[in-house]
C-alpha cells in the first residue's frame, strides 16, 4: 500500500503553499486539491471535456451526442435529456424558461460540465441521464466507489430549482450494446428499471439500481460517493435522478462533474475514519494515512475549521457541529484533500417513539422513527425499522449509530373496548369559583371518541357554548359574561367506535350559582 501511495503522490494537480495559508473554501481555485485518483480505468473523461477545448456544445438544446465531440458520453437526443454546459459558452447556465441560473464558481474540473434534470410530469415524470459504455467491466460481488460533485446554483437562492436535499442515483447493465447505449428517447417515460413499461420496447431490459446518495448544498458544489458491490457484472452505466416522480408542476435541476469510479480498496489514503469517543465526548476524527503530511486543515461543510490543523478533530457534542467534514493534507509540493465524512449529531438526540397512548380493540399503531443508518433493536429482539403494537405493553427500542453509540426509549400502550363506550352529561353544575364542581364537561369511559360535538343552547335558542372534544368544558359564561342561574338545553352527536352513523342526545342542564 505504501508503494501505491507514493506513486499517487507523483500524480498530484495543483502546487501549494504551506507557509501559514489555510484555504476557507477546500474548492477555492487559489490553494484547490486536485482529488487524488488512481489512473482512469472505469470511466474516462470524468470531467466532461470536448474532442476540441474550445468549442461550444452543438445545438439544439445542448444535448450530448456524438456530434458534440464529446469523448465517450451520450444523452440521447431528447429535451428530457442531460445537458452539457461549458464556461463562456452562450448557454452555460439552466435556464427555465424565465430565468438563468449560473453554476457555483470554480468549477471542479476544467470548463464543461453537465446540467442532469427531472421533471414531474406524467406517469414517471421525464428525468434527465448521462450514459457510457466502461472500458472495463464491473466484477459481480467486489466494492467499487463512484465519486462525483453536485452544483446548486447562487442564482436559486430558495433552492426551488436545485432543490436540497436531493437523491442521485447510478444504474449498471451487462451489456452495452447499441439497444442499451445509446438511448435516445427511451427514458422519458422515467428511470433505467422502468423496462417493459407501456409494453415494453422502450427500454433494454436488465438495467439494475447499483446505488444512490442523497446529496445537500446551498450556492456551491458538493463532493458526493456512492459505495456499491453490483450484482452482476457490469458494463453499461448510467447517472441521473432516482425512480420517483417529483410530482406534478415541479422541474428540478443540478449541475454535475468530476465523475470517478474505482475500486474502494485504493481509496484508503483519502477516507476519514472515526470512533465514538466514548459516546459523550464527541466523535473523533483521524485524517486518512499518509507519509510526511507537513500540515492539515479540517473543514465543515467546505469552510476552514479556526485551529483545526492537526491529523485529529473532535467534533464536540455539546453543539449541534453536525456537517460535512473534511481534512487537507498538504505536503512538500502537493496536497490530498479527503473524502467527505458526515456526521450527523442529531440521530440520536432527536429520537422518540411519542407519548403514552390508549388505543381502542381492534386498532394497531406502527412504531416507526424514521431514523437511517444506524441499527435498531426492538424489545423482541428483532431488528426492523418498525414495530406494530397490537396488544397491550411497554415497548421499548435500541437504536446504536454508526460510532457505536446506543440510546433507548420506551412507550407504554394499552387498549380499551371503545364499542360499547357512552357518553353522558351532568345535570347541573355550580360555577361559583369555589373549585368544586365549576365547569361542566361531557363525560366518557373511554378515551377515544370519534365525531364529537357539543352544543348548549339559552332559554331563547341562543348557542352560547361550543365543544369539538371531550377535554373542553364551559364555565357558565358567554363571551365573557357570567350566565344566570336557570335551566339550559345541550344537544350531543358522537360516533361508537367502528360505527357508521353517528348517535345523538339532547337533554337539560341546571345552572346553580
Amino acid at each position: 500500500m505504501k508503494t501505491i501511495f507514493i506513486l499517487w503522490l507523483f500524480f498530484l494537480g495543483a502546487v501549494v503553499s504551506v507557509n501559514g495559508q489555510v484555504c476557507n473554501n477546500p474548492l477555492d481555485t487559489v490553494c484547490q486539491c486536485k482529488d487524488s485518483l488512481p489512473p482512469a480505468i472505469y470511466l474516462r473523461n470524468g470531467s466532461f471535456e470536448s474532442i476540441q477545448p474550445d468549442s461550444c456544445p452543438v445545438y439544439p438544446y445542448g444535448i450530448i451526442n456524438n456530434s458534440q465531440g464529446l469523448l465517450y458520453w451520450t444523452c440521447g437526443n431528447t429535451m428530457g435529456s442531460a445537458m452539457l454546459c461549458k464556461l463562456g459558452c452562450s448557454d452555460s447556465a439552466y435556464w427555465d424558461g424565465s430565468n438563468y441560473f449560473s453554476p457555483p464558481l470554480p468549477i471542479p474540473d476544467g470548463r464543461a460540465f453537465i446540467n442532469v434534470i427531472d421533471v414531474g410530469d406524467g406517469l414517471y415524470g421525464q428525468k434527465g441521464y448521462i450514459a457510457t459504455c466502461l472500458s472495463k467491466p464491473l466484477i459481480s460481488g467486489n466494492k467499487y466507489t463512484f465519486e462525483f460533485y453536485v452544483g446548486f446554483s447562487p442564482a436559486d437562492t430558495n433552492n426551488r430549482i436545485f432543490r436540497s436535499p436531493y437523491e442521485f442515483t447510478i444504474y449498471g447493465h451487462p451489456d452495452c450494446g447499441y439497444d442499451a447505449i445509446p438511448f435516445a428517447d427511451k427514458f422519458s417515460i422515467g428511470c433505467p428499471t422502468n423496462a417493459g413499461a407501456y409494453g415494453g420496447g422502450y427500454i433494454k431490459p436488465g438495467w439494475v439500481k447499483l446505488g444512490s446518495a442523497i446529496v445537500s448544498g446551498k450556492a456551491q458544489w458538493v463532493k458526493a460517493r456512492i459505495d456499491f458491490a453490483p450484482p452482476e457484472n457490469i458494463s453499461g452505466f448510467i447517472f441521473g435522478p432516482n425512480c420517483s416522480n417529483v410530482g406534478q408542476n415541479n422541474s428540478f435541476a443540478y449541475y454535475a462533474d468530476d465523475f470517478s469510479l474505482t475500486e474502494t480498496s485504493l481509496l484508503k489514503f483519502r477516507t476519514i475514519t472515526a470512533d465514538s469517543g466514548g459516546c459523550t465526548n464527541g466523535i473523533v476524527l483521524q485524517a486518512p494515512p499518509n507519509t510526511g503530511a507537513r500540515a492539515y486543515q479540517w473543514y465543515r461543510d467546505n469552510a476552514a475549521i479556526s485551529g483545526a490543523t492537526d491529523p485529529v478533530y473532535t467534533v464536540s457534542s455539546s453543539s449541534d457541529a453536525s456537517g460535512s467534514y473534511s481534512v487537507r493534507m498538504v505536503f512538500s509540493s502537493n496536497c490530498i484533500l479527503s473524502d467527505p465524512f458526515y456526521v450527523d449529531l442529531s440521530t440520536l438526540r432527536n429520537f422518540s417513539l411519542g407519548k403514552d397512548t390508549l388505543l381502542c380493540y381492534g386498532d394497531t399503531l406502527v412504531l416507526k422513527p424514521g431514523i437511517s443508518n444506524v441499527h435498531y433493536l426492538w424489545q423482541d429482539g428483532s431488528a426492523g425499522d418498525s414495530f406494530s403494537v397490537a396488544r397491550p405493553g411497554t415497548y421499548s427500542l435500541q437504536l446504536t449509530d454508526q460510532f457505536g453509540c446506543s440510546t433507548a426509549k420506551s412507550i407504554s400502550v394499552g387498549f380499551e373496548n371503545c364499542t360499547a363506550c357512552d357518553i353522558y352529561v351532568p345535570t347541573a353544575f355550580t360555577p361559583n369559583g369555589d373549585g368544586v364542581n365549576d365547569v361542566l364537561r361531557a363525560k366518557s369511559l373511554c378515551a377515544h371518541v370519534d365525531g364529537f360535538h357539543l352544543v348548549i343552547y339559552n332559554r331563547w335558542g341562543q348557542a352560547i357554548f361550543e365543544a369539538k372534544n371531550t377535554s373542553e368544558g364551559w364555565d357558565g359564561s358567554f363571551k365573557g359574561r357570567p350566565q344566570e342561574t336557570g335551566t339550559y338545553i345541550y344537544f350531543l352527536s358522537y360516533k361508537r367506535h367502528g360505527a357508521k352513523k353517528p348517535l345523538q342526545k339532547k337533554g337539560v342542564i341546571t345552572l346553580v350559582r
